[in-house]
C-alpha cells in the first residue's frame, strides 16, 4: 500500500491533465457519418448483451474490421447508458486513462525515475495527436488494443521474471490478453515482435533462436489475425485496402515525407496543422521533399544504430515508435496514407524514450531539489499540450464542426465537402447541403452515397430535372444500385406519373420488402390513384417494420382526413406531433387536412407547435 501511495501524486496529476484536455468530450455528439453510424448508431448488434448480438459481434465485419471486442464494449455502454453519446465517449476516456496508468507502471517496472515515467505517460495521454483516437467513438478499437497490449506486456514480464509454477499463469495471461488485443484491432500484430525486441535487448538477454520458442503462440495468433485483416480490409467489406501501385518505388517516395510530417506533428502539434483527413501527394519522382525526408530517415537510422550499441534500453522504446508505424506504412497498401490515429501506438515509444531521457539525466546526480525543479518546469509544457488537445478536441463535437474544419484545411479535396454536406442533411438544412455537395462535385466524382443524397435533395426542392440526371447517373454506374431504383419511383411520384411510380416501387420492394421509405411512398401513390384501402395496407406495413416516423403518421392522418375519419386522423396527428412533427404551415394549408381542420379539437392539438 505504501508503494501505491508513492505513485498517487503522479497519477493524480495525469488525471487532472486528462480532465483539462478532454473534459468537453462527453458532451459531444456521435458523428452521423465517419464510421459512428456503422459501429454504433445504426448497429443493432450493440444493443445489449444477447446471444444474437454476441453472435453478430463475433461473425461480422464492421468497416472492414473484425473487432468483436470493440463491439462487445459498445454493448456494455448501451447496457449502462442506452444510446447517450456521453456514455460512449466517457468510456473512451476511461480506457485511454487506464492505458496511461498501465504504461506508467510499466515504465516504473523498467526502472525509470518516477517523474520521468510520469512525464512520458502524461505525454502519451494528452499529446494533441491522440485526440482523434480518444474523442472519436469509433476509435474505441485503438484504445482497447492498446490497453490489452500493455496488460499483456506486464503479464509477459511477470512470466519472464519468475521461476516455477507461477510462470505458466503469467504466460497464459499474456497470451489471452494479447488475443483480446487482436480482437480489438489488428494493429496489435506488432506485439510478438515487441517481445522479441525486448528479449534481445534487455537483460537477461535471450538471443539464441531457441530462446524465442515461447513466442510461437503469439506469432501464430498474429499471423491468423493479420491474414484475416488483409482479407476483410477490401472495399467490399467497407475496408481501406487498395492494390499495390504498378511502380513500387512510389511507396518510399510517398511515405518518407509522411514520416517527416508525423515527426513534425509530434514536435509542434499545432491545431492548425491537425486534420481529420490528410491528402499527402503521391510522389512520382525524387523531389526536394523526398530528398530532405530521406536525409532525415538516414539520421534516424544512424541514431538507432548508436542506441542499439550503446543504449539498448532506450533503443527498445525508440524501436517501438517505428514498429508501431509499420502496419500503416503502406506495407499493405491503404487508401489513407496518413492519419493522427496512426500515431496512437507509436506514442508508446515516444513515452518510453522520454522517460528514459529524464531518468538518464536524473541519474547524473540531481539533488531532490533539482528534481522538483525539473518536474515544475515540465508541468507547464504538459499543460500547454493539454490545452492544445482541448482546442483540437472542440472540432470533434459533431460532424458539421469536424468537416467545417477539414474543408478549411484541405479546400481542394472533394471528400471533406461531401462529408460536410452529409452533416447538413442530418439537420435538415438542404440548402447548405446542396451547396456543399455541388462544391464537392466540382472538385471530383461524387461517390454513390453522395449522389443518392443529392438526388434526394433535388427531389425535395422540386428540381426534378437535376434529380432525374443524378438518378440516371446512379443507374448507369450500377443497374443493381437499389437506392437509385427507389429514387426513380419517387421521381415518378413527384412528377405525377403515378402508374410508373407504382411499377418502379413494387419492383424495388421485391428486393427490399421492409424499406420504410418505399412503403410510405407507395402508400402515397395509391392515395393519388384513389386506392385508399391499398394505401392503408402499405402505411401499416411501414409502421410494422419500425417506421413509425412523424412524416408517416402525418401521411396517415391526411388520408383519414380525406375519408372523413376524423377521430382516427386526429389520433395519427397526435402521434406525429409527439414524435416531433413541427411543420406548422403544412398543418394550416395542406388541402388533405381540410376536413379535420374543421374539428375544434384540431386547434387545441396544433396550438403546441412552434410557429
Amino acid at each position: 500500500m505504501s508503494k501505491l501511495k508513492e505513485h498517487a501524486a503522479p497519477i493524480l496529476i495525469m488525471l487532472l491533465l486528462m480532465v483539462l484536455a478532454f473534459h468537453e468530450a462527453p458532451s459531444h455528439s456521435l458523428l452521423i457519418n465517419w464510421d459512428d453510424q456503422d459501429y454504433i448508431t445504426k448497429n443493432p448488434a450493440i444493443r445489449g448483451f444477447t446471444l444474437q448480438n454476441l453472435k453478430l459481434a463475433f461473425t461480422s465485419y464492421y468497416v472492414g474490421n473484425y473487432a468483436p471486442v470493440q463491439i462487445v464494449s459498445y454493448m456494455l455502454d448501451y447496457s449502462l447508458w442506452g444510446m447517450k453519446p456521453s456514455g460512449f465517449l466517457s468510456a473512451n476516456l476511461a480506457y485511454h486513462f487506464l492505458s496511461g496508468v498501465v504504461l506508467y507502471f510499466l515504465l516504473i517496472r523498467q526502472g525509470f525515475w518516477k517523474w520521468g515515467a510520469w512525464f512520458g505517460s502524461a505525454l502519451f495521454l494528452i499529446h494533441p495527436v491522440q485526440v482523434e483516437s480518444v474523442v472519436w467513438a469509433s476509435q474505441r478499437k485503438n484504445l482497447l488494443a492498446m490497453l490489452f497490449c500493455l496488460l499483456a506486456f506486464h503479464a509477459w514480464l511477470g512470466y519472464r521474471e519468475r521461476k516455477g509454477k507461477g510462470t505458466r499463469v503469467w504466460y497464459a495471461a499474456s497470451v489471452l490478453l494479447f488475443i483480446l488485443a487482436l480482437l480489438a484491432k489488428s494493429v496489435a500484430v506488432i506485439f510478438p515482435v515487441m517481445l522479441i525486441l525486448y528479449d534481445v535487448l534487455i537483460p537477461p538477454v535471450r538471443r539464441r533462436v531457441g530462446d524465442h520458442a515461447d513466442k510461437i503462440p503469439f506469432l501464430c495468433a498474429a499471423l491468423a489475425v493479420g491474414i484475416l485483416a488483409i482479407m476483410t480490409q477490401v472495399p467490399d467489406h467497407g475496408g481501406g485496402r487498395v492494390n499495390y501501385p504498378d511502380n513500387l518505388a512510389l511507396i518510399p517516395t510517398t511515405m518518407l515525407p509522411v514520416l517527416a510530417s508525423y515527426l513534425a506533428k509530434l514536435v509542434w502539434p499545432s491545431p492548425a496543422d491537425l486534420c481529420v483527413m490528410y491528402f499527402p501527394p503521391t510522389r512520382f519522382s525524387i523531389d526536394a521533399a523526398v530528398m530532405i525526408s530521406a536525409g532525415l530517415a538516414v539520421c534516424l537510422v544512424l541514431l538507432g544504430v548508436y542506441l542499439y550499441r550503446k543504449k539498448p534500453a532506450c533503443f527498445f522504446w525508440y524501436g517501438l515508435f517505428f514498429l508501431g508505424l509499420l502496419p500503416v506504412s503502406q506495407i499493405i497498401p491503404l487508401v489513407t496514407l496518413m492519419n493522427d490515429r496512426y500515431l496512437y501506438f507509436p506514442m508508446v515509444g515516444v513515452a518510453g524514450v522520454t522517460a528514459y531521457l529524464f531518468t538518464a539525466v536524473q541519474k547524473t546526480g540531481w539533488s531532490p531539489r533539482l528534481s522538483r525543479i525539473a518536474v515544475c518546469l515540465a508541468l507547464p509544457l504538459l499543460v500547454l499540450l493539454a490545452h492544445t488537445s482541448y482546442v483540437r478536441g472542440k472540432v470533434w463535437q459533431d460532424s458539421i464542426s469536424l468537416f467545417s474544419d477539414a474543408v478549411i484545411k484541405v479546400p481542394n479535396q472533394p471528400d471533406p465537402w461531401s462529408r460536410l454536406a452529409e452533416g447538413y442533411v442530418s439537420i435538415g438544412n438542404l440548402v447548405a447541403a446542396q451547396a456543399y455537395y455541388e462544391r464537392s462535385a466540382s472538385l471530383g466524382e461524387l461517390d454513390n452515397e453522395a449522389k443518392f443524397n443529392l438526388a434526394q435533395i433535388y427531389l425535395d426542392r422540386g428540381e426534378f430535372t437535376k434529380a432525374h440526371d443524378f438518378i440516371n447517373n446512379l443507374l448507369a454506374a450500377d443497374r443493381k444500385f437499389k437506392e437509385a431504383q427507389f429514387f426513380l419511383g419517387e421521381y415518378y411520384y413527384r412528377i405525377g406519373a403515378f402508374h410508373d411510380a407504382e411499377g418502379q416501387l413494387l419492383s424495388y420492394l421485391r428486393g427490399d420488402p421492409d424499406s420504410v421509405a418505399a412503403l410510405m411512398t407507395l402508400g402515397q401513390v395509391y392515395v393519388m390513384l384513389g386506392r385508399h384501402d391499398t394505401a392503408r395496407e402499405y402505411y401499416a406495413r411501414a409502421v410494422g417494420t419500425g417506421g413509425g416516423t412523424p412524416t408517416l403518421y402525418y401521411a396517415m392522418a391526411s388520408l383519414e382526413s380525406i375519408d372523413k375519419n376524423i377521430d382516427l386522423s386526429l389520433a395519427y396527428l397526435h402521434r406525429a406531433l409527439r414524435l416531433g412533427f413541427n411543420k406548422y404551415v403544412y398543418l394550416q394549408q395542406d388541402p388533405s387536412l381540410e376536413n379535420v381542420r374543421r374539428d375544434p379539437r384540431f386547434g387545441a392539438l396544433v396550438s403546441r407547435i412552434p410557429r
